[in-house]
C-alpha cells in the first residue's frame, strides 16, 4: 500500500507527535479557561485613632505627659493644690518642687539644661534679663486684649527687649508692721525707730525694738531713706549698671545706721526669718519690715498690729539742705516663667496662658496667698485694709531692675549686710568693698 514502509514509518511517528501536541494545547487552553472562584473580600477591621486631647485654645495635650513647677517654700503647697483642677480635667500630673527662697534662681540656672530641669519657674521680675540672657526663658505669647487685663507695671516688668517672658500674677512691696499695744504712732524716720527702740528696750517691755537680718530686699527701704541706692539711672530713665551706688555717701550713711543699730544692742546677729516672725508675734519685738506673704501667719498669731509707710530720715540731699526722704521700697512683680529648653513646653503653655490666666484660678491663686493681684478682675474685687495699705506704701516703690548685671547684686550686697550685723567689718568698709566686688562682676 505503501511504496516504502520506512517513509510509512516516518510519516506514522510524525503524525503521533502533531496529534500529542494538539492534545498538550487543548489541555493548556482548557486549564487556562477555566473559571477561577472569585477572591473573598474578608473585612480588615480598621485601626481607630483617638484623637488628641486639645486645650480649650486647640493646643494639643500630650496625656502621658507630666509637668515640673519650681518655686519656694511659701508657694509650693498653694500651687500643689492649685494645680489639682488642671490634673483633672486634662490627665496630666504636675509635680511642685521646692527650695528655699534665696536658692530659687540658682537651683534653676544650674538645672534648666538637665535631666533634673524643670518645666516652669515661679518668682520675681527682676530674674529675667539675666535668664533670657543665658536663653533660659521663653516668651509668653498672649493677645494685647489679655494683656490689657493686667496692671500695666506688672506688664512693663516681665518685658525685656520687647518680649514678654513671665505671666506676672501679683505685684508686692514691704512695709513696717508695728505692734499697736506697743506703739501708739508709728515712727516717720529712722532715727525715730532707733529712739523707740531703745525705750521699749529700757523699759523691759521687748527684747528688740526692732528686728532685721541681712536681706538687701528689706533693707533697701532704708537705703532709699539715706538717699541711697544700688543702679542710678541713665538718660532714658533705665537703670545703669554703670552707675552702681552700693558705696554712694546715702548707701554708706544707711548702712552706718545700720552698724549704729548693732553697737547700742538694738540689733543681735543675723537671724533666720521664723526667728523674726515668731518674737514680732509673741511680743518680743516690736516692729519688723516684711511683705504680704507674712499676713496669714501675723493674722493667725493673734498679735496686735498696724501697716505703716516705711520710714525716711533727714539727710542732706541734692534738692535740699537738710530735707526728708520717703524710704522707699522694692517693687516686685511675682509671675510664672516657662523654660525655653523644656521637653514640654506645649503643656507648659497651656498651664500657664490658659489654666492660670483664668480668672477662677487668678482667684484662687490670690486667695490662697494674700498678695496684691497683678489682674485687674481679681484686684478690683479686694476688700482688705491691709493690702490697701501695702498698695499705698508701693505706690512709691521703685520697680526692681531686671537687667543682667541684677543677679551680680544679691550676693555681696547680702554679704556686707551680714557682716555689719554679726560685728565683722566696719558699715563703710563692708560697704564700698561690696560695692568693689559688684563692679569686677560686671565688667
Amino acid at each position: 500500500m505503501f511504496a516504502n514502509m520506512n517513509n510509512f514509518s516516518k510519516f506514522l511517528k510524525l503524525f503521533v507527535t502533531i496529534l500529542i501536541l494538539f492534545s498538550i494545547m487543548v489541555g493548556c487552553s482548557d486549564s487556562a479557561t477555566e473559571e477561577v472562584p472569585p477572591p473573598t473580600n474578608t473585612p480588615v477591621e480598621e485601626k481607630v485613632t483617638e484623637p488628641t486631647p486639645r486645650s480649650e485654645e486647640g493646643e494639643p495635650i500630650h496625656t502621658e505627659k507630666s509637668i515640673t513647677i519650681l518655686t519656694d517654700e511659701v508657694r509650693a503647697p498653694i500651687i500643689e493644690e492649685l494645680a489639682k483642677p488642671f490634673t483633672k480635667k486634662h490627665g496630666i500630673d504636675v509635680e511642685v518642687q521646692m527650695v528655699e527662697f534665696d536658692d530659687l534662681l540658682d537651683t534653676y540656672k544650674k538645672t534648666a539644661d538637665t535631666d533634673e530641669k524643670t518645666d516652669i519657674l515661679i518668682g520675681p521680675h527682676d530674674w529675667i534679663g539675666e535668664l533670657v540672657t543665658k536663653g533660659l526663658l521663653l516668651p509668653i505669647e498672649i493677645s494685647n486684649r489679655q494683656k490689657a487685663n493686667f496692671l500695666p507695671s506688672a506688664v512693663a516688668g516681665f518685658t525685656f527687649q520687647d518680649e514678654m517672658y513671665g505671666l506676672p500674677y501679683a505685684v508686692e512691696n514691704v512695709a513696717l508692721f508695728y505692734n499697736t499695744d506697743l506703739i501708739e504712732t508709728p515712727p516717720s524716720t529712722w532715727s525715730e525707730v532707733m529712739a523707740v527702740a531703745d525705750k521699749l528696750e529700757s523699759s523691759g517691755k521687748v527684747k528688740q525694738g526692732y528686728i532685721m537680718n541681712a536681706d538687701p530686699y528689706h533693707f533697701y527701704p532704708i537705703q532709699t531713706a539715706f538717699d541711697g541706692y544700688i543702679f542710678g539711672w541713665n538718660e532714658r530713665g533705665k537703670y545703669d549698671p554703670n552707675q552702681v551706688g552700693l558705696d554712694s555717701e546715702g548707701s554708706i550713711a544707711a548702712a552706718q545706721w545700720l552698724g549704729n543699730m548693732v553697737k547700742d544692742g538694738h540689733l543681735v546677729g543675723n537671724p533666720e526669718w521664723d526667728t523674726m516672725y515668731e518674737m514680732f508675734e509673741s511680743g518680743d519685738v516690736a516692729m519688723l519690715i516684711t511683705g504680704p506673704w507674712s499676713l496669714s501667719r501675723i493674722r493667725e498669731s493673734g498679735i496686735p498690729y498696724g501697716i505703716a509707710n516705711l520710714p525716711g530720715e533727714l539727710t542732706e540731699s541734692s534738692s535740699a539742705k537738710l530735707a526728708e526722704l520717703d524710704g522707699l521700697p522694692f517693687v516686685g512683680i511675682q509671675g510664672f516663667m516657662i523654660n525655653a529648653l523644656s521637653e514640654n513646653v506645649d503643656v507648659a503653655k497651656i498651664f500657664v496662658t490658659e489654666f492660670i490666666l483664668s480668672e477662677e484660678t487668678m482667684q484662687e491663686l490670690f486667695e490662697m496667698n494674700l498678695r496684691p493681684p497683678a489682674y485687674l478682675p481679681t484686684r478690683r474685687n479686694i476688700d482688705d485694709h491691709d493690702l490697701a495699705a501695702f498698695a499705698r506704701v508701693g505706690s512709691n516703690g521703685l520697680p526692681m531692675p531686671a537687667i543682667p548685671e541684677m543677679s551680680a547684686v544679691w550676693d555681696d550686697w547680702r554679704e556686707a549686710l551680714r557682716l555689719i550685723l554679726v560685728e565683722e567689718k566696719d558699715a563703710d568698709v563692708a560697704f564700698k568693698d561690696a560695692a568693689d566686688n559688684i563692679r569686677a562682676l560686671i565688667e
